[in-house]
């Protein structure tokens, strides 16, 4: 196994590490899960482009947030006016911006990362902008039940999102893969402590065994199961979903933005969320 060290941020909304608004810990990998902007205007993006680009990490992977408008070429075409009402951007300048670059952008896609090093890692995680869990604000959950079957049914070590800003933080959650259990069932889902707003703590997730639980999954390969409609379905004779591994996923909502517009009393922001994962070496 190959120890590798994660930063998670998402929700900047148009802030970086330089204009004080949080300071990014040094790691492996930066992990951007959207709203790099408010307006997505090409300004804002490129601001944002510059300080990820620019960042001393190996690997820095980032995807879109539904404030990154002008990244979906498709509903841009077709919306515009609803947020750029005196003049529309260029959709395709916007996304050049990542195409060209260092950063790894992923737009509905998968990709294989490899480290430098030469013993790994390899691995499987999930980046999100809208959550499954940690999606509680003061009007209740907003989470989408559909992206937590899917999880159920891949079952990864880890899952980066935002959206939710009061929903910062982390929760662990154990499946209920034995057999004859019902699909998309969970056995527990645990909220995981992090240092007070404002304190000089790394907001550190061990998931390694050294200082917290040890994550419930080693990556073991699983079929993965059809989708369904139905919140609770019998699972397939077939399906494997007992096999042993893949019990856990951590879920991390690393919102940097803390308050809500209008931002009464003015704006404030979280802290970067660092996760520390054990992951099996390169072959």
């Amino acid at each position: 196994m190959v120890r590798i060290r994660i930063v998670c941020v998402s929700h900047t909304h148009g802030y970086g590490p330089q204009d004080g608004a949080f300071k990014l810990p040094k790691s492996d990998v930066l992990i951007h899960a959207g709203d790099l902007s408010n307006q997505g205007t090409l300004s804002e993006l490129r601001k944002a482009k510059e300080w990820i680009e620019s960042a001393d990490f190996e690997v820095k992977i980032v995807i879109a947030g539904n404030h990154d408008i002008t990244l979906d070429s498709n509903f841009y075409g077709l919306h515009w006016q609803s947020f750029h009402n005196q003049k529309p951007e260029s959709s395709n300048e916007c996304k050049d911006l990542f195409s060209k670059s260092s950063i790894i952008y992923l737009d509905h896609e998968s990709a294989v990362i490899r480290l430098s090093r030469p013993d790994g890692p390899r691995s499987k995680f999930k980046i999100f902008e809208s959550p499954s869990h940690c999606d509680q604000n003061k009007r209740g959950s907003l989470g989408c039940e559909y992206l937590r079957q899917a999880l159920w049914r891949v079952r990864p070590r880890l899952t980066v999102c935002g959206h939710v800003h009061e929903g910062r933080g982390f929760e662990r959650v154990r499946w209920n893969t034995a057999p004859q259990s019902e699909a998309f069932q969970e056995l527990s889902s645990v909220r995981g402590e992090l240092p007070p707003p404002g304190s000089k703590k790394q907001n550190l997730i061990d998931l390694t065994g050294r200082i917290q639980h040890r994550l419930q999954n080693d990556g073991s390969l699983i079929p993965l199961l059809p989708m369904s409609t139905a919140y609770h379905a019998p699972l397939p004779a077939e399906s494997n979903a007992s096999t042993p591994g893949r019990n856990e996923t951590c879920i991390v909502n690393a919102s940097i933005m803390a308050t809500n517009w209008p931002h009464r009393g003015g704006k404030r922001f979280n802290n970067p969320l660092v996760v520390d994962l054990d992951l099996p070496a390169d072959e």
